[in-house]
């Protein structure tokens, strides 16, 4: 059985953005402006690739595609994931080094493989990416490839949050007036199932039921989910990488065979090893034969560098083998001979491989153009679905294994219906899908994920097209949020993948915690708390049921997950784009704090109760959340931070969605809160707040600023609840409030408020105060005004080449730090000009980083150095403004008295 020709849409042709999109770029050489573009040849300061989750989150951190690997975003682990074409003879890389300095080594000389040459930048989206080759042939034609790795993500959808991507490569030949012979290569390989090269694996293979092949590779033997190592800052390190699933390459039908490449015809030759001749193909079949292969990389690649195809027949070994065989470290070298293929000895560098001849397809289209013209062009396509199956336990929680959202939504569901997919894709703006209340274990979790890999394969094709109806729609969104502005439209699509791929979207049942077998060991025993000091009285006992949880992975710190602060910048985005994702990041603490996970007899954490007056910061570390961070300094406590932002949020998806059930469910904990904000919010103690790497301060006026905002915020979600004799009380302390502030934060530099109150002459970056025009409750209007005029003042402290300092210690302490994410929030408030002066700079810090991470957050705004962080969501701040624009009133003009009036 063999490949037919595949016929896939591409960027470069299809919306109608990528000309505008590649060219955005800034300049002037004031040093308050950017500097001239320089490196705009460089899409991103690391190439999303596959982002998925924090562990399936795969990058190219180089210009060129082919000058480095693909790593994982923590750029602390390789991926061989390589694509290679060879025309007439001559065998291109498109995807992976043919020599690397940090990973791999210079490959042998006679394989005789070199990088094509790269036609431009890559072309960042916000569900794909594509990358254009270009190589002149012998008869001055043209060889164009172009390499697109696509998610059908659709946010609004979170059963579409799967773990899977589409890798479609599409080559044309233009201009031709010979033959022209041309081969594709893809591996993915074991690397992708462990957490350490030096880790064991197996490999299988399989027919689908739609005769798509799977070829996969797992840990073994005692691949354990969940499992760490004891020790660490909390006591339980998880590992950094996924190590108890499996990686899955699928080869779509038709394009699929059934199996290996046939075994070759074995001669010996005079030093009396074996050697293969190509094996004769039935004329009569499919154009465009492929082939798959499961073996040795080193193997993989000589074979194709010198034949145009994979070896015959997959390697054997008996016996779990390391993913990388030297050590822990795959190099790139001459195989071992030929026989040892028989007992694995030659497996150094385990993968799964496919090739493709398109020679007979281009021949076929070369005929039927001969007799009307002297030059001919023509195309094929090979289409390959790359997948990680976690085997459905993504998160632990409290004992409990939560899987992944969509195999609570898509388990038992028959192939979807083409047209509602792409008539989903091309609305952005339509309303989330009804939770399906189910089960996720209707089915096991292996033919779970069967089912997926079935619907992904054979939906390739729409697939493809739902990520680039998708990619069409926002990108139109983007570009005319601020009337074209392509420099925010390029941050955006650049960091969209970005901010998803941080957060694993979960699935809870809602029947409660395990009180035996399958609870968390490996803890020190805590005694349980004490009673509970602060038991507010309407503290509701109906327990969270059946819905979507988040859990966010600190990318670049100390990984925690339930985190409420490292999805608060984006938020926005969230609010925008799909309002659940807010109660989703929300249910892991706020169910944690209502004391459902309390079981007093058992061991900790379970025998952890929740006593305190303000919200808890974080949960564990991810993929498990189970307090480990108690026993060392209470999951660092940040009292009004995390209150005030659990609030702001919790009344946001209220509001956007019209929906006030898990609001109500909750409410007896946000009054709790609320009333914590009011004790306490006005002039904070010394505490830390979102901002912790400047350590904790007293009397901060940014989050005083919030705390406020939360109260008014409160005021809004009594309203939204009914509770209209609770709402005015709030209202009026926050307004009382906001006045007090003004006059309290009085003195700072050129007229903006203080960094901390009463000390002058300090200056900070008050981006709290969006949430004021989030909501519209108009209680800093003035304030905000000040504040943006410093901002944009001509001889303005704030703004640098490479972004907005946070505060005035970013002047004088050398780090010259910005967050990135929280100047967003700063430019959506203060306008358009704000916000062209800060993507500007933005795009200026991507082209010009030395530092090869996922979109950082946290850097230096006068050289571009990376401080800390990669890949977090705070980049999501680019939300404010999708949000300002679709709320122009604020949300408080949807509650329905206020709209009535």
């Amino acid at each position: 059985m063999l490949l037919a020709i595949v016929a896939l849409a591409t960027h470069s042709g299809n919306t109608g953005t990528s000309t505008k999109f590649r060219e955005a770029s800034g300049a002037s050489s004031d040093p308050h402006q950017p500097p001239e573009n320089t490196t705009a040849w460089r899409s991103a300061p690391a190439v999303p690739l596959w982002v998925h989750s924090p562990y399936v989150n795969w990058l190219s951190p180089a210009d060129r595609l082919t000058d480095d690997w693909v790593w994982h975003v923590r750029n602390d682990k390789v991926s061989s994931l390589t694509a290679l074409i060879r025309v007439d003879g001559t065998t291109y890389s498109i995807l992976g080094p043919v020599a690397s300095r940090r990973y791999g080594g210079q490959c042998p000389t006679p394989w005789d493989i070199h990088p094509m040459q790269q036609d431009g930048k890559s072309e960042i989206f916000p569900t794909s990416t594509s990358t254009r080759f270009i190589a002149s042939l012998s008869d001055q034609s043209t060889c164009t490839v172009v390499l697109t790795f696509s998610q059908p993500l659709i946010m609004e959808d979170l059963s579409t949050y799967a773990p899977f991507v589409n890798v479609a490569i599409n080559v044309t030949i233009s201009n031709a007036t010979a033959l022209h012979s041309v081969s594709i290569f893809f591996e993915m390989t074991g690397q992708h199932a462990v957490d350490r090269d030096s880790e064991l694996i197996m490999a299988s293979r399989r027919m689908l039921s739609n005769s798509a092949i799977d070829l996969s590779m797992f840990h073994t033997p005692n691949a354990t989910p969940f499992n760490g190592k004891s020790g660490g800052p909390h006591g339980f390190q998880p590992t950094e990488h996924l190590n108890w699933g499996s990686a899955h390459l699928v080869v779509p039908a038709p394009h699929a065979t059934q199996g290996p490449r046939p075994q070759s015809t074995r001669q010996t030759n005079s030093r009396g090893k074996a050697s293969e001749t190509e094996p004769k193909l039935d004329s009569t079949l499919a154009s465009i034969p492929v082939f798959t292969y499961i073996g040795d990389s080193n193997r993989a690649r000589k074979m194709f560098a010198s034949s145009g195809t994979v070896p015959s027949g997959d390697d054997r070994w008996l016996s779990p083998v390391a993913a990388c065989a030297w050590d822990g470290v795959c190099r790139c070298t001459d195989p071992p001979v030929d026989s040892d293929r028989e007992n694995g000895n030659g497996v150094q560098w385990p993968t799964m491989a496919v090739s493709a001849d398109m020679t007979s397809s281009l021949a076929a289209q070369m005929t039927a153009q001969e007799p009307h013209s002297s030059s001919y062009d023509a195309r094929g396509d090979v289409g390959i679905v790359l997948a990680i199956d976690d085997t459905g336990h993504t998160v632990r929680y409290f004992g409990k294994s939560l899987p992944e959202y969509w195999r609570a939504q898509r388990c038992n569901s028959s192939i979807e219906d083409p047209a509602l997919s792409l008539q989903e894709a091309r609305n952005p703006t339509r309303k989330s899908p009804q939770l399906h209340v189910g089960t996720p274990h209707d089915l096991q979790p292996s033919k779970c994920f069967t089912n997926l890999l079935v619907n992904a394969s054979s939906l390739f094709h729409t697939n493809v097209e739902v990520s680039h109806a998708r990619d069409a729609a926002w990108m139109q969104v983007f570009e005319q949020t601020l009337g074209g502005n392509l420099s925010y439209a390029t941050i955006a699509a650049m960091t969209f993948r970005q901010v998803l791929g941080d957060n694993s979207i979960v699935w809870y049942d809602g029947e409660g915690f395990p009180t035996k077998g399958s609870l968390p060991t490996g803890y020190s025993w805590h005694p349980p708390m004490s009673p509970s000091v602060f038991q507010y009285p309407r503290l509701a006992r109906t327990p969270t049921g059946p819905s979507a949880m988040a859990f966010v992975k600190g990318l670049g710190s100390s990984g925690d997950t339930g985190t409420i602060d490292d999805n608060y910048p984006a938020a926005l985005l969230y609010l925008w784009g799909c309002p659940e994702l807010l109660n989703a990041l929300l249910r892991p603490v706020n169910t944690f704090m209502r004391n459902e996970t309390y079981a007093p007899t058992l061991p900790f954490p379970r025998n952890l109760s929740f006593t305190s007056a303000y919200s808890v910061h974080y949960l564990g570390q991810y993929p498990v959340a189970e307090m480990q961070c108690w026993a060392s300094d209470r999951c660092e406590p940040m009292p009004l931070e995390m209150t005030a932002d659990n609030l702001q949020m919790m009344t946001a998806a209220a509001l956007a969605t019209n929906d006030t059930n898990t609001a109500r469910l909750y409410f007896p904990l946000m009054h709790q809160f609320a009333d914590y904000l009011v004790q306490h919010g006005l002039d904070p103690t010394l505490q830390l707040c979102s901002d912790d790497y400047e350590g904790p301060t007293a009397h901060n006026a940014n989050l005083a600023a919030k705390s406020i905002i939360g109260i008014g915020a409160f005021g809004l979600l009594c309203e939204a609840l009914g509770w209209y004799d609770l709402a005015p009380h709030y209202h009026r302390i926050a307004q009382t409030y906001a006045q007090q502030w003004v006059k309290l934060s009085r003195g700072g530099r050129n007229g903006a408020s203080t960094r901390d109150y009463n000390a002058t002459d300090t200056w900070s970056l008050k981006y709290n105060l969006v949430w004021d025009r989030v909501f519209g409750l108009h209680l800093f209007d003035d304030a905000i005004e000040r504040e943006c005029a410093f901002v944009m003042a001509d001889a303005s402290p704030v703004r640098h080449p490479y972004g907005w300092f946070l505060d005035d210690r970013s002047e004088s302490d050398g780090r010259h730090l910005t967050n990135a994410g929280w100047a967003e929030w700063v430019a959506a408030m203060c306008g358009a000009a704000a916000t062209n002066d800060l993507y500007t700079r933005l795009l200026r810090f991507s082209h010009d980083t030395p530092d090869r991470f996922a979109f950082t957050d946290y850097y230096s705004a006068t050289t571009a150095r990376r401080i800390g962080f990669m890949g977090r969501a705070q980049m999501g701040g680019f939300g404010a403004n999708l949000v300002l624009q679709k709320y122009p009133n604020g949300l408080a003009a949807l509650l329905p008295r206020r709209n009535a009036h």
